[in-house]
C-alpha cells in the first residue's frame, strides 16, 4: 500500500481529486434521507429573489454560505442565525432556524464554487486493487477546512482511522492547527479522532442500516486540533 500526498502543483492532484470525490460519492449512496425531513436546494439567486416560494410554514432549518445576502430577509422572517466560525472553509456560513412545530424542512444554499474552499491538499492512499481511500481538504493560513475523508467499502477495519492519522500528521508537519468540517454521515468517526461537535443543525437527516435496524445520522458541524 502506498499513501501520497499531493497539492495543487504536483502532477495528477486534479486527476485524483476527481477519484476521491467519486469514491465519496458511492460511499454516500448506501446513506438514505430521513422520508420525514423536506429538502430542498435552490439556487441562491432564486431563492434571493423570492425567500417565499421556498420557505415552508413550519420548522425550517437553513444551511447557507450566503448568510450575508440572506440575513436581512431570513431574520425578518422570523429566523435566527447561528454563525458557523470557519477560519478555512467557506466565508458567510450560518444555520438559521425557525420554528419547532410540524414537519421539518431543511433547505441547503450553498456556493461550491467558492475560490476559498478549492482543494489544496489531497492524500491518495492505494494498493493492488486501486484506490483505497483518501482527503481532499482547502487550506487556509493555520487552519484547515476538509471537504472529503471516504475509504472504500472492503477497506481493512481501521483504514479510516489509519488514513486519519497519515492526514493531521502531514497537516502539523505543515503548520496546520485546526481542522474544521461539516458531515452528515461520519460523526461519530470523528469523535472518536478528538473532534468536537459545534452545531448540531438537523437531527436524524440520514442512515444507513444496521445489525439491529437504521443507524440515524445528524447533520453536524466539528472542529478540532491536530
Amino acid at each position: 500500500m502506498t499513501i501520497k500526498i499531493l497539492t495543487p502543483d504536483d502532477a495528477g492532484f486534479a486527476a485524483g481529486c476527481e477519484s476521491v470525490a467519486m469514491l465519496f460519492g458511492r460511499r454516500e449512496a448506501e446513506f438514505t434521507f430521513n422520508p420525514a425531513i423536506g429538502r430542498l436546494s435552490p439556487a441562491f439567486a432564486d431563492f434571493a429573489a423570492d425567500p417565499a416560494r421556498f420557505l415552508p410554514t413550519d420548522a425550517a432549518v437553513i444551511l447557507t454560505t450566503w448568510a450575508d445576502d440572506l440575513r436581512p430577509s431570513l431574520v425578518q422572517s422570523g429566523f435566527t442565525e447561528e454563525v458557523i466560525p470557519w477560519p478555512a472553509g467557506p466565508d458567510g456560513s450560518s444555520i438559521f432556524r425557525r420554528g419547532d412545530a410540524g414537519p421539518l424542512t431543511y433547505l441547503e444554499i450553498v456556493n461550491e464554487e467558492d475560490p476559498k474552499i478549492a482543494p489544496a491538499h489531497l492524500i491518495l492512499w492505494q494498493d493492488g486493487a486501486g484506490l483505497v481511500g483518501g482527503t481532499i481538504t482547502a487550506i487556509t493560513g493555520d487552519a484547515a477546512w476538509l471537504a472529503v475523508m471516504v475509504v472504500r467499502p472492503d477497506a481493512e477495519p481501521g483504514s479510516g482511522t489509519r488514513l486519519w492519522q497519515a492526514f493531521a500528521t502531514d497537516l502539523a508537519a505543515r503548520g496546520i492547527k485546526r481542522i474544521d468540517l461539516g458531515t452528515q454521515t461520519a460523526e461519530a468517526f470523528y469523535l472518536r479522532q478528538g473532534l468536537t461537535t459545534t452545531s448540531r443543525a438537523v437531527r436524524a437527516l440520514r442512515s444507513r442500516p444496521g445489525p439491529k435496524g437504521p443507524i440515524w445520522n445528524d447533520l453536524v458541524m466539528m472542529t478540532g486540533t491536530v
